[in-house]
């Protein structure tokens, strides 16, 4: 467990695209239509480390206090789409006007049983030391999900169609890497895959694959040179 993880007591560590990536960005909103948004994010009172999505705009709300501060584009309809994700607590998904959303706090609350994405991640040698190249689909019963992913600090949305994605990453302190993935309605993904378990040899591959959290596929192997 990194030290991020200790302070927030609850794994989130980086999507959806989901209605903030689609109606901001696709409409490219102008500078002049951003405005400042903030909040606290709480469980009773008790402040919690979340990511906090908002029209394509993402934050930790890490600080002690559960606060996050961020400019944001207005979507077409001029609304904002306030997401929130906590390991353990219920996926949090509102529209709110720009002036609510200027000063608005969050309560989430405990999660009561919502559904797990499919990961397929696949780590493979980047053309460049000490970093490596992930890639794979983001899933749910075979359909492909618009998501946040996020890994060692490098982010992109699943929403090409297929719900694919690739990252080429650094390696952490540790030499790991931590993929995370936030899609609205779905419990936040986070997976530490060790230096020692990583294929990191030239023309050597690992491909893992996961369904709710259980390894399904966990293989390597050497592509021969010809």
């Amino acid at each position: 467990m990194t030290a991020f993880i200790r302070q927030s007591s609850l794994s989130i560590l980086l999507l959806l695209c989901l209605l903030g990536h689609n109606s901001a960005f696709s409409h490219g909103a102008a500078k002049a239509d951003w405005i400042h948004v903030g909040g606290n994010v709480d469980f009773e009172g008790i402040p919690l480390c979340a990511l906090v999505l908002i029209n394509g705009v993402s934050q930790f709300s890490c600080d002690g206090n559960g606060r996050y501060d961020m400019e944001v584009p207005v979507d077409a309809n001029g609304m904002i789409t306030v997401q929130v994700f906590v390991d353990g607590f219920a996926p949090f998904n509102q529209i709110v006007t720009p002036d609510q959303a200027a000063a608005y706090p969050v309560a989430m609350a405990q999660d009561q049983g919502s559904p797990s994405l499919d990961i397929g991640a696949t780590y493979e040698p980047s053309a460049t030391e000490g970093r490596l190249f992930v890639s794979g689909s983001i899933t749910i019963g075979g359909a492909p999900v618009c998501a946040l992913v996020l890994a060692n600090g490098v982010s992109m949305f699943s929403c090409g169609g297929a719900g694919q994605y690739s990252l080429d990453v650094p390696l952490d302190q540790d030499g790991n890497v931590t993929l995370m993935v936030f899609a609205a309605g779905f419990k936040p993904y986070k997976e530490t895959a060790a230096a020692d378990d990583l294929c990191v040899e030239p023309n050597t591959f690992c491909a893992i694959t996961e369904v709710s959290g259980m390894i399904l596929v966990d293989t390597t192997w050497t592509v021969e040179q010809g």
